[in-house]
């Protein structure tokens, strides 16, 4: 009797996080196997947290050793150590109305790229944001360090390279670039 409990225990999957679901890999009466996914665990459905919502960008060498050294001569806090504030804007929007911040940077750089993960936090109370942004839409993210950028760096869009330049009238603007060798 203990077993049969236990096995009906079994049958009830609980997620644990809120989000919004995927559909159905497997339905009801099919058989599916436990275990580590990709070692031949059985696939229900995913998953994805809607609140907050995080995006994850990869920072390029010279970023890297720009903050590395910024924070060794104590003019800037390592996000390792500290929140950093961070403003992120959809391909329709301007002024990088949505908040957040740096809450995570990977503890290696990734061989292939040169690059290191980050990840960005923010709050999505009404759902207006989707972790599609984070997973294929056009979105900027940028981190407020505080600290004037020596030179241009270039970001990426889906269909092109641009920087955000400081114009003679102080203000910012968008020019798209071709990126040399």
């Amino acid at each position: 009797m203990d077993s049969a409990r236990l096995n009906l225990e079994f049958t009830e999957i609980h997620a644990p996080i809120g989000g919004r679901i995927s559909r159905a890999l497997v339905t009801e009466g099919n058989l599916v196997s436990g275990g580590v996914s990709g070692a031949g665990a059985t696939l229900l459905t995913t998953i994805v947290s809607l609140d907050p919502l995080y995006l994850y960008g990869d920072a390029d060498e010279r970023a890297i050793l720009k903050y590395r050294r910024l924070s060794k001569e104590g003019t800037r806090v390592s996000a390792r150590d500290k929140e950093i504030p961070a403003e992120m804007e959809l391909a329709d929007e301007t002024g990088f109305p949505h908040k957040g911040y740096m809450d995570f940077v990977d503890n290696r750089v990734d061989p292939n790229t040169g690059t290191l993960r980050a990840r960005g936090v923010f709050t999505n109370a009404d759902h207006s944001l989707s972790r599609d942004c984070s997973r294929g839409f056009a979105f900027r993210q940028r981190e407020i360090s505080g600290v004037a950028a020596s030179r241009p760096r270039p970001g990426f869009g889906q269909a092109q390279k641009f920087v955000y330049v400081v114009n003679a009238e102080k203000k910012v603007e968008f020019r798209p670039v071709k990126i040399g060798p």
